[in-house]
């Protein structure tokens, strides 16, 4: 019998030992435990909610908890709630809400609640929450900075992208859809089939360039061509930045893409522009010279000379019949492009509403 009791006193200490490690660790933790009645009412508030909302315990006892949340907060708490009673002993996110601290301020608090009315050792409804505050005010600062940049950014064709590189999840922005003229409901985003875009001369040395963005861990700033469903081929530049993780393991990389098609069949244009004049249009103007300097050291018969005549007058209306092709040609190409970007921003636009 004696030895039964030793056994039961340290069985009675240990309990007694763990139940105090318990307590401790909830009433000095970040989070703070609230146990409300079924009537509504706190019945028991652990002391780290002076941490928090900068009341006490016996303070938080004596007020009505709900009427501390935001207005604009309330329907969100409630439904929350109702979902936690109709899911006893499950742990339910609740809705993160503003709560009025003790100083007039509003805190932003998360909660986990667990209907627990059915536990004799509790009879009531645990809301375990903490202050996320600044999370929500850091989340809110970079949405403002994204909206800004989005804005800035609009109509000029350019997408961004994050990818990670540890779960090899790709993240588009709405205009990497616009550039690649894809739906999210029709492409599901990784690396292997944003490389099957990539038209088929350009895949492989792309392809090379990232392996060796992440074997460096530099930056790559390069240009390729995609094939959009249509099979329209388009021209993209691409900057990319390579990050690292504390341990210097590289975990995204993060890049933009340039729609730059009517810069490259501006730059065509001109370049054959370029061709035509430096060996087209010499053709008939060294005709001309070479007969212009016939004349001046030749005396000619009167046939011969009606026969230079006709050579000259042949050599000058092909210059002007080329001038003139020449200019409608440029002019066309003015207007195709004109087109594509009106297209790009009609899309833009369709896209916003």
């Amino acid at each position: 019998m004696a030895l039964l009791n030793l056994k039961k006193g340290a069985a009675d200490a240990l309990l007694d030992k763990s139940q105090k490690r318990f307590e401790s660790l909830v009433e000095n933790g970040l989070d703070c435990v609230i146990i409300i009645s079924p009537e509504g009412r706190s019945k028991y508030v652990s002391r780290s909610v002076k941490n928090i909302l900068g009341y006490t315990p016996e303070e938080v006892l004596n007020i009505d908890i709900t009427t501390l949340v935001h207005p604009d907060d309330v329907i969100g708490a409630q439904d929350a709630l109702m979902k936690t009673l109709q899911n006893p002993g499950l742990p339910i996110q609740g809705y993160t809400s503003r709560v009025k601290h003790k100083n007039g301020s509003w805190r932003w608090i998360e909660p986990v609640v667990t209907n627990l009315l059915h536990d004799p050792a509790i009879q009531g409804i645990v809301d375990n929450f903490r202050d996320v505050t600044d999370r929500i005010n850091t989340e809110e600062k970079l949405k403002l900075t994204s909206e800004r940049f989005l804005l800035a950014t609009k109509g000029s064709n350019l997408g961004i992208w994050d990818m990670d590189l540890a779960n090899n999840v790709l993240i588009w922005d709405e205009a990497m859809y616009i550039i690649y003229a894809i739906t999210d409901t029709s492409f599901q985003l990784s690396y292997g089939a944003w490389l099957n875009i990539i038209h088929e001369d350009d895949r492989n040395l792309l392809h090379q360039k990232v392996t060796k963005l992440l074997e460096d861990g530099l930056s790559i700033d390069l240009e390729y061509r995609i094939v959009r469903p249509n099979n329209t081929i388009r021209y993209i530049r691409a900057i990319a930045q390579i990050y690292h993780d504390d341990a210097g393991k590289a975990n995204r990389i993060v890049g933009t893409n340039l729609d730059i098609t009517n810069h490259k069949h501006y730059e065509q244009t001109l370049e054959q522009i370029l061709f035509d004049i430096s060996h087209i249009i010499r053709q008939p103007v060294t005709n001309i010279l070479g007969l212009s300097n016939l004349l001046e050291a030749s005396i000619l018969k009167p046939k011969e000379l009606d026969q230079l005549v006709a050579y000259m007058k042949e050599s000058a209306q092909n210059l002007d019949d080329f001038t003139t092709t020449i200019t409608n040609t440029y002019l066309e190409k003015k207007l195709i492009m004109k087109g594509l970007s009106e297209k790009v921003n009609d899309a833009a636009a369709l896209e916003e509403h």
